[in-house]
């Protein structure tokens, strides 16, 4: 028994025997957008179509402040997983009503944690060699990348261009401004953060 897409925005759950027992539609989205780093459908029940849910799903450090909860573990769970390069994102729901005039600020808060999703992306054949033979060739080999800062950190010690074995500074910005900031506090909006100047890279 598992949930197939059977149709464009609709999802269905059937039972061993093969009959359908659930039908989800999604009936509107709240796009991705990358500022936000998140993204969020209304779905319906189509068996009782006053049953309506908003499911997001979006970076663990971004969706944490929205949920109405969050398990003592959360940090350390997505943390120890995107430590270990893979791509870690938050799941969660929260049931609605009159979800068409849903607006996006009112439709993502105070969801309930759903859980993790975490995928593997192993380097390419011949990185390491390639990242190798251009440092060998005074090339100066750098990451930038929309992957959350531990996943990065673990795939530049990987192919070998992040050889300290201490935690780097990491390049943060956002739509307000951009600084340095040590890559063990690179979740916490608090955490101290150095100015960026454009030196810092020539």
């Amino acid at each position: 028994d598992a949930w197939r897409l059977v149709a464009t925005d609709v999802a269905q759950w059937r039972d061993p025997a093969g009959a359908a027992r659930k039908t989800m539609r999604v009936c509107k989205r709240y796009a991705f957008a990358s500022h936000l780093r998140r993204m969020s459908c209304v779905v319906v029940d189509e068996q009782a179509k006053s049953h309506a849910w908003v499911v997001c799903k979006g970076a663990p450090e971004v969706l944490k402040p929205l949920l109405a909860s969050a398990p003592p573990e959360y940090d350390a769970a997505w943390r120890t997983r995107a430590a270990r390069g893979e791509r870690v994102l938050a799941l969660a729901s929260r049931p609605v009503t009159d979800w068409r005039k849903l607006q996006r600020s009112d439709a993502e808060t105070h969801l309930e944690f759903c859980g993790f999703v975490s995928f593997s992306s192993p380097l390419k054949p011949g990185t390491r060699r390639v990242v190798a033979q251009l440092t060998a060739s005074m090339h100066r080999c750098v990451i930038i990348t929309g992957d959350g800062a531990l996943t990065a950190a673990h795939v530049a010690r990987q192919v070998g261009i992040l050889t300290n074995p201490a935690d780097p500074d990491i390049l943060v910005a956002t739509s307000r401004f951009a600084c340095w900031r040590s890559l063990a506090a690179e979740a916490d909006e608090d955490a101290a953060c150095e100015p960026f100047r454009s030196q810092d890279v020539a």
